[in-house]
């Protein structure tokens, strides 16, 4: 009979320290995993803050971008109406071919308006491209226009 036991305790205390260092094991490991649970939710909080941020920046930056470009399309106005009344007192020839030309400047202009009202912010990459195309379109149209007062 203790030649039965003497093996079965050795067995026992082996299998017991054998447990209480997987257990050890498993403990860190779900320490482990807790950590970084902790980790990647200060995370996710921070990323939702600077996204925030950046849509109100965004917004920000479209605003002072459709402010400006409405005061420049308000100066192409101005500009072409009194180069309108300019005209009023040339030759009907004269007067005939600026006209014409001032028309097709007053629907560029009209045209670029309606873009800008009428643009929704979608994504950065979207806004980006419609910046430059209106920028682009809004520089030919000023060299246009002043192309045409100072032909006069």
């Amino acid at each position: 009979m203790k030649k039965k036991v003497l093996p079965l305790a050795i067995i026992s205390l082996l299998f017991g320290s054998t447990s209480t260092i997987l257990a050890q094991k498993v403990d860190q490991k779900s320490e482990n995993a807790r950590e970084d649970l902790r980790t990647a939710k200060t995370d996710l909080i921070k990323a939702k803050e600077d996204l925030k941020e950046a849509q109100i920046d965004s917004i920000m930056e479209y605003e002072k971008f459709k402010k400006e470009s409405n005061d420049n399309i308000a100066d192409h106005e101005k500009n072409m109406s009194d180069f309108n009344e300019r005209i009023k007192k040339d030759k009907k020839i004269n007067r005939e071919k600026y006209e014409k030309r001032l028309a097709d400047l007053k629907l560029k202009n009209s045209d670029l308006k309606k873009r800008l009202n009428d643009y929704k912010y979608d994504t950065q990459f979207q806004w980006s491209i419609f910046k430059i195309k209106f920028l682009h379109d809004m520089d030919t149209l000023g060299k246009q226009i002043k192309d045409l007062l100072n032909e006069k």
